[in-house]
C-alpha cells in the first residue's frame, strides 16, 4: 500500500504467468455480478481493454488482454497509474443501463447505505 495502487496491481500481475486475458477489479465494490463478467469478456480483443460504461464514465472490472499485462509487469515507475496504461491502448466500452458499477464502498456510511 504505501507503494501506492499501482504497485499494488503490478505485483498481482506479476503473479500471472501465462494468460490471454485478466480482469482487474476494484475490492472497494462489490456490485458486479456474473453477467457482467460474462459480457465483458465476450467483448474481448487481443489488443483492446474492455470496460463497463456509464453516463461516460468508466467502471470496473476492466478485462485486458495479454498485451496490457505485460506492459503494467514491466513498468516499474511508481508514477504511472494504471490509467495511464489503459489509456495507452485502445478500449472497448460496454454501456451499463445503470450507475452500479461505479459505486464504492469506502465508509461505513457507504455501507449501511446499501446493507445498514
Amino acid at each position: 500500500p504505501e507503494s501506492g495502487r499501482f504497485s499494488s496491481v503490478r505485483t498481482g500481475i506479476n503473479e500471472i504467468t501465462e494468460a490471454d486475458f485478466c480482469f482487474i477489479h476494484n475490492v472497494d465494490n462489490p456490485f458486479v455480478n456474473r453477467d457482467v463478467i460474462s459480457r465483458l469478456f465476450a467483448l474481448r480483443d487481443p489488443d483492446a481493454c474492455c470496460s463497463p460504461v456509464y453516463a461516460g464514465k468508466g467502471g470496473h472490472p476492466v478485462l485486458i488482454p495479454s498485451s496490457v499485462i505485460g506492459e503494467i509487469a514491466g513498468t516499474h515507475d511508481l508514477t504511472t497509474t494504471l490509467a495511464d496504461i489503459l489509456n495507452s491502448f485502445p478500449r472497448i466500452n460496454m454501456e451499463m443501463p445503470d450507475d452500479t458499477l461505479l459505486r464504492n464502498i469506502n465508509t461505513r456510511d457507504d455501507y449501511n447505505k446499501y446493507w445498514g
